[in-house]
């Protein structure tokens, strides 16, 4: 089957569209996290200065991998799945260092009810959306 026969797969837009909500979502938490006017936020204003420079470059790297990564899982490009996967590892990584360096648990618990979860949550997700990648490179959908 050529590449122009080959339909874009449902997986492929409801990634493409969490990711992009993600995106905006990070985004909005960001500006209010910084916005000295937003008095409500005290926990994650706290968490954020808490951060370092190697928090902020590794997720920041993370997430320019996971947008790129998503971008060229839509169009169907196999580049896709490397830089997935090293986004994967990369959070993986960073979540260790959190854990070690930061008492990353601790901060996430401080943020309020749901963080940690919300943060299995996204493993899980994350974990997912990489095997499937991998699953549609290893079924020759990705060019």
């Amino acid at each position: 089957m050529s590449q122009a026969e080959i339909k874009r797969p449902l997986f492929v837009w409801v990634i493409f569209l969490f990711t992009m909500f993600s995106a905006a979502f990070m985004a909005i938490g960001s500006y209010f996290a910084f916005s000295s006017s937003t008095g409500e936020m005290t926990e994650l204003t706290g968490y954020v200065d808490s951060l370092g420079f190697i928090d902020w470059a590794l997720m920041a790297l993370t997430t320019v991998l996971n947008l790129a990564g998503t971008i060229f899982l839509f169009r169907l490009k196999v580049i896709a799945v490397p830089l997935l996967t090293f986004a994967f590892l990369l959070g993986i990584a960073s979540s260790i260092w959190e854990i070690a360096a930061n008492n990353y648990i601790e901060e996430l618990q401080s943020v309020g009810p749901g963080a940690v979860e919300g943060a299995l949550l996204g493993a899980v997700i994350s974990t997912a959306i990489v095997a499937y990648s991998w699953h549609l490179k290893n079924k020759n959908i990705l060019s």
